[in-house]
């Protein structure tokens, strides 16, 4: 089940919040509970702002494919400094530092939701949502970071024979998510 609230425009409104929420329904289908700890409420996050963004970044004007939920951040009247006005980035030059272990799962996920946007940027739209997807089946509701990382670095040796690996764990060091 997919639920949207009301603020200042529905949710429902937004094809981006409708993808976010459905990332949400996603992991939870295949890891029930998911997101039990800071960590993995943030992965949640920041997996649902990248399948929206990756969804729909090829239909968008270059200036917004890595902004998430445009419709909700340009009509919500917040007061965003974002350009374009959006809820959320994907391509924040964010790093494991950055995490607040007392802060909120939307603003650290915003550092699993640029790595993952680093991820579909070296391999590509298709096989990057494919590895991401099945890393899924390997997680639980207190994943860490750490481990959402070797998840990504094992579904590819799963799925492609571990061709990617070089390249996955070289994101996966620049943004400080390890060990690997």
């Amino acid at each position: 089940m997919l639920t949207f609230g009301t603020g200042d425009i529905d949710d429902a409104e937004d094809a981006e919040t409708i993808l976010h929420e459905l990332g949400h329904a996603i992991q939870d289908a295949i890891c029930p509970d998911f997101g039990q700890s800071r960590e993995a409420a943030a992965i949640g996050e920041g997996f649902g702002d990248y399948f929206a963004a990756s969804f729909f970044a090829d239909k968008k004007p270059e200036r917004y494919r890595t902004s998430v939920m445009s419709w909700d951040g340009l009509h919500a009247g917040l007061d965003y400094d974002l350009d374009p006005p959006c809820l959320r980035r994907v391509d924040l030059p964010l790093t494991f530092r950055d995490y607040h272990e007392q802060g909120d799962e939307h603003e650290n996920g915003q550092i699993w939701s640029a790595t993952l946007w680093d991820l579909r940027t070296a391999l590509g739209r298709k096989a990057a949502d494919r590895v991401i997807l099945e890393s899924h089946f390997q997680l639980d509701g207190f994943t860490s970071f750490a481990r959402g990382a070797r998840a990504i670095v094992d579904a590819d040796r799963n799925l492609n024979g571990g061709v990617n690996e070089a390249a996955l764990k070289k994101i996966f060091r620049r943004r400080k998510i390890g060990p690997l």
